[in-house]
């Protein structure tokens, strides 16, 4: 439920199905008994109750998969008498590909998952790293510089950015792509963070994927005093603490490592 000893390093922590402990999340399977097993599928998170919300309405969205693409519908372009299907161009390499780690700040060209464009605007969900970040600074596609969006606000000749997921454990959904009911069709992008962006078709006109890149400051590392004291999680770049983040993520135990020797060569960096 919160990884124990290893906290959100633990290898069940960005699931953290647990519907028989008093606080816990998920669906019991049948029987009433928890599950035992997972095939890692949208469906099987969905019958767990860890895609979007379980029986008793907890707000779970820990699904780390990628599987939704949004399917073609008939558009109309400015100025087009009639209608056309709409370019989707899905990012067959997500497939084969691993989520960065990307700590500290700078600019990243991160993977784009898919492309839709409906007659006017191409939307698409941009995957950045595995992990919470603590912000995204500017967004660029195909040379050109995005706005944040903002709401009320009509952004359609500059196209905008919002996130979906910050890379913390509870994802959330693109409201852009919902079903014939109005629920979140697409991913939640637990424990992974996530852009939607929304360009004109100046920009990119969905006939191919654009090019993105963000500049952001990365992932929130856990930092210690010389007593080996936590002092929580936050943004910094510090390669002490960059280095212990690899380190537990690669299943080294606190108890393994010399928190105060950390301790001093970040004094040091600093």
């Amino acid at each position: 439920m919160t990884g124990g000893t290893e906290g959100r390093f633990s290898r069940f922590y960005r699931c953290g199905y647990s519907p028989a402990l008093a606080g816990g999340a998920g669906n019991l399977g049948p029987g009433g008994q928890p599950y035992t097993s997972c095939g890692y599928t949208r469906a099987d998170c969905q019958a767990r109750g860890m895609f979007d919300t379980d029986g008793s309405g907890n707000i779970t969205r820990r699904f780390g998969g990628l599987e939704f693409v949004p399917p073609t519908i008939e558009v109309r372009s400015h100025g087009e008498r009639g209608t056309h299907a709409s370019p989707v161009q899905p990012n067959e390499a997500r497939y084969n590909d691993f989520v960065p780690l990307v700590y500290g700040t700078g600019w990243i060209e991160p993977l784009v998952v898919f492309s839709r464009n409906d007659g006017n605007l191409t939307r698409m969900e941009v995957l950045l790293c595995l992990g919470e970040l603590n912000q995204v600074l500017k967004v660029v596609v195909n040379h050109v510089e995005i706005p944040a969006g903002v709401a009320g606000r009509d952004m359609t000749g500059s196209g905008w950015y919002n996130p979906i997921s910050n890379g913390a454990r509870g994802g959330g959904f693109n409201p852009d792509f919902t079903d014939s009911s109005g629920a979140s069709a697409g991913d939640p992008y637990g424990s992974m963070a996530c852009l939607s962006v929304v360009v004109p078709n100046q920009i990119n006109n969905g006939t191919s994927l654009p090019r993105v890149s963000v500049l952001l400051e990365g992932l929130k590392v856990e930092s210690f005093d010389a007593q080996g004291s936590s002092l929580g999680f936050a943004f910094n770049n510090n390669p002490a603490w960059v280095l212990l983040d690899v380190l537990r993520r690669s299943n080294w135990q606190l108890e393994e490592i010399d928190l105060a020797s950390f301790a001093a060569a970040a004094a040091f960096s600093d």
